[in-house]
Order: structure tokens, then C-alpha cells, then sequence
């Protein structure tokens, strides 16, 4: 590299925005980690957000339209198939999501905000899911789908609230 050694990336990358962009190949062909964030879609893939949420005034996320309307409705039709799905495999929501990241190969660890030990100790559960090609199969046949298409769209520099009022 022309100004230094390049150790790790840290694109936004998850179930819901899971576009692949030329940073992540370029990473993978360089063994540079990839350390993504928003790996729970800011909180989307959490499973607390219900359709009538009210953001705070000071809550980055009452911008974005993906919090709105009717396409937080599809988003959260799709995250409740998801929910069923990972019940099914003795998992939840917050796993899968971790779960999904990891199992990209050019992932060295994800970033992922949690409030509380009990939350901390459910997202290490992720570590232990190995998920199959059959089930990575299974969950994009839910997300493919159901997901929006400005969401397959979308590319890494666009902002969450380029396409909603704000």
C-alpha cells in the first residue's frame, strides 16, 4: 500500500443490507479483515421495533425511512419470518444475524451494540452457529423474497435516509 499496511475494513454489512461492494472483494483478495458494523441493522435484525415505534427527538434512527411506513412494514415481515425460522432452529433473530455475518470467510469479527449482560451472552451463542449452505440457502430464500428492492439496490456510500423524508 502507498501510505501503509491496511489491517481491517469496517463496511456496514448484514442480512438486510448485505450488498457486496468492490471494498470486500478487494479485502478478501488482500487478506484484510473485515470487521463489519451494523451487523443488526440498527436493530432492525433485534427484534424489539414494532410497527407505530417512536423514535427520540436525539435517535439517528427516526430518519431513516426504513423506520417508516410501508417499507418498515415489508422489512418487518420479512424480520418476523426470520423470527419463526430461527425458532425453528433452537436460535433467535440476534444469533442468525451474527451468525449470517460469520459465515462470510473474509469476516475476522463483527461489531455489535448491546445494552446489557444478558444481551452480551445471547450474541456470543452466534459463535457456536455454524450455519450450512442449506440454511444460508433458506434464510436468502425469506430475505430475497421479501426485501425491498432500493435494499438489493443500494449501494455502501448511500445513506439509510437518502430515500426517505427527514
Amino acid at each position: 500500500m502507498e501510505f501503509g499496511t491496511i489491517i481491517s475494513s469496517q463496511p456496514r454489512y448484514n442480512l438486510l443490507f448485505q450488498q457486496e461492494d468492490p471494498t470486500l472483494e478487494f479485502c478478501r483478495q488482500n487478506e484484510i479483515g473485515i470487521i463489519p458494523h451494523s451487523v443488526l441493522a440498527k436493530g432492525l435484525l433485534g427484534g424489539s421495533y414494532k410497527p407505530g415505534h417512536l423514535f427520540a427527538n436525539d435517535d439517528e434512527r427516526r430518519l431513516f425511512n426504513f423506520f417508516q411506513g410501508a417499507l418498515f412494514q415489508t422489512i418487518y415481515g420479512v424480520t418476523q419470518q426470520l423470527e419463526e425460522w430461527t425458532k425453528s432452529h433452537g436460535r433467535d433473530l440476534i444469533q442468525l444475524a451474527i451468525a449470517w455475518v460469520l459465515a462470510n470467510s473474509a469476516v475476522t469479527s463483527a461489531i455489535v451494540g448491546m445494552k446489557s449482560l444478558a444481551q452480551v451472552e445471547n450474541a456470543a451463542k452466534a459463535s457456536t452457529w455454524k450455519l450450512t449452505s442449506s440454511e444460508l440457502s433458506e434464510v436468502e430464500a425469506i430475505i430475497g423474497n421479501l426485501r425491498p428492492e432500493w435494499i438489493k439496490d443500494q449501494t455502501p456510500e448511500d445513506p439509510p435516509y437518502k430515500y426517505g423524508s427527514y
